[in-house]
């Protein structure tokens, strides 16, 4: 358990300050309030690159964003990522479309930095809707929609089914205070 501990503390150590004063902002990116953003950063004088939640002023690393970097895919971000903030700049919601079955991610402010919060699965939510089984489906995604509140996220979740059928909901998710995330009732 240790040993898989010591490359992750030697990469968050590779960011160095110079690399956040270098670092590339992330388009559409900085939160509502002004004070904190995306960057694609180098690590260290490598070719290794992440994306991470900074603040706008580059003054500090606040932790990694699950995005893949412009470098690494050659993929602009506007035709397959989504960066959500609610309103309050308090969480930011993500999405990646590279995996063939990409999933929404929820960070929230905490601290020195932002943490992830545990989503429900919402895949098995939207395959009950739909009532398909998991398995029959080739693709699928978990596309934030908007911040109906500073706690709640409206996602859409789409498949496409094996026999080509699409498929389409939207779930509601509300955030509690402990930062638990929840499918909100209709």
């Amino acid at each position: 358990m240790l040993l898989a501990f010591i490359p992750a503390c030697l990469t968050g150590e590779s960011i160095l300050p110079v690399n956040i004063t270098n670092g590339k902002l992330v388009p559409g990116s900085t939160s509502p309030d002004k004070k904190y953003c995306l960057l694609e950063v180098f690590h260290s004088d490598t070719t290794q690159n992440s994306v991470i939640f900074a603040t706008l002023d580059r003054a500090k690393n606040l932790g990694y964003a699950p995005l893949s970097t412009e470098w690494s895919t050659d993929i602009p971000y506007k035709r397959r990522a989504i960066i959500l903030w609610a309103p309050d700049s308090s969480c930011i919601a993500l999405h990646d479309s590279l995996n063939k079955h990409s999933a929404a991610s929820i960070y929230r402010h905490s601290g020195d930095g932002f943490v992830s919060l545990t989503l429900p699965d919402l895949l098995d939510e939207a395959c009950r809707y739909w009532k398909v089984d998991r398995a029959g489906l080739a693709s699928s995604g978990q596309r934030p929609l908007r911040w109906d509140a500073n706690d709640a996220l409206a996602v859409e979740v789409t498949g496409k089914h094996r026999s080509g059928r699409p498929l389409s909901t939207v779930i509601h998710l509300k955030i509690s205070n402990e930062g638990v995330v929840t499918i909100a009732k209709k």
